[in-house]
């Protein structure tokens, strides 16, 4: 898909209220295939949200606090590479980032804002994925007529989660 991603920051350690921490500022960027304004925007929007941009950890349990801080850039990296591999049109690649970040939130603690976040987006992304698939292969069987492609429209459309069942996209696809 040639998306790109890099992470990057800075670490420093400074007293504040006579207490040794850590502070970590991280930025980061991904490049993708060209996408429409609105999609770029709203593509920098999420990872500007998701992403740990400044991170104050103590010293006395630094260890446990950056292996958090880790876990975090990594599930926040899948998901929004992901979305640069889906808008590049590597679908298959899109699909198992989010799948892979799914299952590591699996054990992750819900109540923490951005894993709450992306827990609830992954499976409307994975929708998107499927109906975009669905779409293709309706596409495919216009021009052939054969059956394994309307069986793969609706094996896709089985895939789609609840809050995008009643798009227009869907219920059109699901009536043919």
């Amino acid at each position: 898909c040639r998306a790109h991603f890099i992470l990057y920051g800075r670490v420093r350690v400074r007293e504040i209220n006579h207490e040794m921490r850590h502070f970590i500022d991280l930025d980061g960027g991904v490049t993708h295939q060209p996408i429409p304004a609105p999609l770029g925007k709203q593509l920098s929007a999420e990872f500007s949200e998701l992403l740990p941009r400044r991170v104050s950890i103590p010293t006395e349990n630094e260890l446990l606090s950056f292996q958090f801080t880790s876990e975090w850039a990594d599930i926040v990296a899948k998901y929004i590479i992901g979305i640069a591999a889906a808008y590049s049109g590597d679908l298959d690649y899109a699909e198992a980032l989010y799948t892979d970040a799914l299952e590591i939130l699996i054990g992750k603690d819900h109540n923490f804002p951005i894993y709450k976040k992306i827990s609830e987006r992954i499976p409307i992304r994975l929708s998107e994925l499927y109906e975009t698939r669905a779409t293709a292969a309706h596409l495919a069987w216009v021009e052939t007529h054969a059956d394994i492609h309307i069986n793969r429209l609706g094996e896709y459309l089985d895939k789609v989660s609840e809050p995008r069942l009643e798009t227009p996209r869907v219920l059109n696809l699901r009536a043919i």
